[in-house]
């Protein structure tokens, strides 16, 4: 197996424990780069990455969108990545890589060279995506890689890519290319994919499984969702498959106008739910109904995705030149079913969280919250807007008695239609879900009550945890300076499926505050689509009593202005350098007392 060599770098680890009742937090302060240790250096090299009629920004030294792995045979083995130097137009120069063995009281970095001007191939790297095997024997790495402008030696321009580590994050793999093809902004004809994940098959050591949308070209609206499978521990994927479309199911459910073009899959998710042989040990330790465990028992592969599509009477016109607040377009969270592990796949998508009321739009997140007409409904935003989770949903399952959660923004839960996070739960395997409730333990009556980019994990006694950021802690004094925190929000399973605090088998046990202090939503790297201080996505996931999360938070002003780096007059490209250290990784491990990791 080839392998690229680690790069350690020695860095000052900041670690601060913290004691919520009942439960112990310890939280690395940066697990990735300091400014003078970052693995692309500012050289000319770059100049290629500027768009022609863009001004491109490095934001050098910002990451961005966090993955966190921890492994199940060892989980003082902990795996972290991130995007490292996040551009405003798209992606990022590399991807950061952390490991440690010694439970966070240590990192090391290292990383997979994509970066063509530091060995690689690509000019960016995306949403970067981890996953243990059951058997602690390796950690699945997937990302996203692309090259703006096509590179002159390569057909390969753009490909959805996947490694492996089987030393706990030491080394890695050589990248396998799932799905290359040569789609760049200055050939546009090619596909081009997006919004990728992996999922390590928790009853099956070997199998993994990879997914992403595909657009079938950049001047298209319409994406299918596509998948790679192993079954030797990525050592080979399979060709890309098809895994949905959602256009015909779509028409034939009476939900969208028909039209091919106008209808995409984004955020797609595995999640695998538990095995048990009927007549086992496990199967006769859960006192459910037989049909509800053939139900949740059952080893299914889920795919979770959300749904974007153009409403009913909307034209092709009306759908792809809406804007926000949106008039003709409806999203929604669906899944899809595989019973042989991933090769076929049911047509017709189970809604898990149906499109909101044709009045209430996407929830986007402004920082002075929202505008509104006469009649109550949102006219724009005020404020910053900033770039988060609002259509990417997060999704578990109960490891042992296959409960599934999904967790996402929503705009229909408060009257005002202010972020909020919602969640709904299945005891079936994911064929019925309940109502959705609030997760988010925001203040209602907060002055800026706006709560944002959840991800949900579960332990194996059936604690819920809920990672997401709100702006309690803002006034609203200053717009253009919020205060933002991060939150872990603890929920426990109880018997009655429509029992607990929340109404849908859920008792309320705990939040716990992971940042520190609250930081600035306005300081992170910027971008088209808004301010990346928190991302589409943080993670967190779950090994026996423990949570592990892992959120970017910003740093403090004074910043200096970005500098022009590079500039070509005649495509009117500009490519400018913003040399200040925004935002950084931050990992926190939330033990009960009992049960302190040592």
């Amino acid at each position: 197996m080839l392998k690229y060599c680690s790069k350690l770098l020695p860095v000052l680890i900041l670690v601060s424990i913290t004691q919520a009742k009942n439960y112990h937090v310890t939280t690395t302060e940066n697990v990735g780069y300091r400014q003078s240790q970052l693995p692309v250096k500012i050289t000319h090299c770059l100049d290629r990455i500027a768009v022609p009629r863009d001004k491109t920004i490095i934001h050098h030294g910002s990451a961005a969108e966090p993955t966190i792995a921890v492994n199940p045979k060892n989980p003082c083995n902990i795996v972290a990545s991130w995007q490292q130097d996040r551009l405003n137009n798209g992606g990022a120069l590399e991807l950061g890589i952390a490991y440690t063995f010694d439970a966070g009281k240590t990192w090391q970095r290292t990383e997979i060279p994509f970066q063509i001007c530091s060995g690689g191939s690509f000019q960016r790297a995306t949403d970067v995506w981890l996953s243990f095997a059951p058997d602690g024997s390796r950690v699945y790495l997937c990302a996203y890689v692309f090259n703006i402008i096509a590179e002159p030696n390569t057909q390969v321009q753009q490909a959805i890519v996947a490694s492996f580590s089987t030393d706990g994050g030491k080394t890695w793999s050589a990248p396998a290319l799932l799905s290359p093809t040569r789609s760049t902004n200055d050939q546009p004809q090619f596909p081009a994919d997006d919004k990728n994940s992996i999922t390590a098959d928790p009853n099956r050591a070997l199998n993994a499984y990879a997914v992403w949308d595909r657009f079938p070209n950049l001047f298209s609206s319409h994406s299918n969702t596509l998948i790679s499978r192993t079954t030797n521990g990525g050592l080979t994927w399979s060709k890309p498959a098809v895994l949905y479309n959602p256009s015909p199911d779509l028409c034939a459910t009476g939900l969208s106008n028909c039209i091919a073009n106008n209808s995409q899959t984004i955020g797609n998710v595995v999640v695998v739910l538990p095995y048990a042989k009927p007549g086992s040990k496990e199967w006769y330790q859960d006192k459910s109904s037989d049909v509800t465990k053939l139900r949740r028992l059952s080893g299914d592969v889920l795919n979770f995705t959300t749904r974007v599509y153009a409403t009913p009477n909307a034209t092709n016109k009306d759908y792809i030149t809406d804007t926000w607040p949106s008039k003709f377009t409806r999203v929604d969270i669906v899944l899809v079913r595989s019973k042989d592990q991933g090769v076929a796949w049911d047509k017709t998508a189970t809604i898990v969280v149906p499109s909101p009321k044709p009045n209430i739009s996407d929830p986007r997140v402004y920082t002075g919250g929202y505008s509104y007409n006469s009649n109550g409904s949102i006219a724009g935003g005020l404020g910053t807007p900033l770039r988060t989770g609002d259509i990417i949903p997060s999704f578990a399952v109960n490891p042992v008695n296959g409960f599934l959660y999904t967790v996402f923004m929503t705009s229909t839960l408060r009257k005002d239609y202010l972020p909020q996070i919602g969640i709904t739960t299945s005891r079936d395997g994911g064929h019925t879900w309940s109502q959705a409730v609030r997760a988010n333990r925001t203040p209602q009556d907060a002055p800026n009550p706006q709560a944002f980019t959840p991800f949900v994990a579960v332990t194996k006694d059936g604690y819920v945890g809920i990672l997401y950021n709100d702006f309690r802690n803002d006034t609203k004094a200053n717009p253009h300076r919020t205060n933002t925190d991060a939150w872990l929000a603890i929920y426990k399973e109880v018997q009655d499926p429509q029992g607990g605090s929340t109404g849908i088998g859920l008792q309320f046990v705990k939040e716990i505050r992971l940042s520190k202090e609250s930081y600035v939503a306005q300081n992170g790297p910027t971008t088209t689509q808004g301010v990346m201080t928190n991302g589409d996505y943080s993670f967190l996931t779950a090994f026996k009593n423990n949570f592990y999360a892992i959120y970017t938070k910003s740093h403090f002003k004074p910043f200096t202005k970005p500098f022009l780096f590079f500039e070509d007059p005649e495509n009117r490209e500009q490519l400018f350098i913003d040399d200040n250290y925004r935002q950084s990784p931050y990992v926190s491990i939330i033990s009960p007392c009992s049960t302190v990791q040592k």
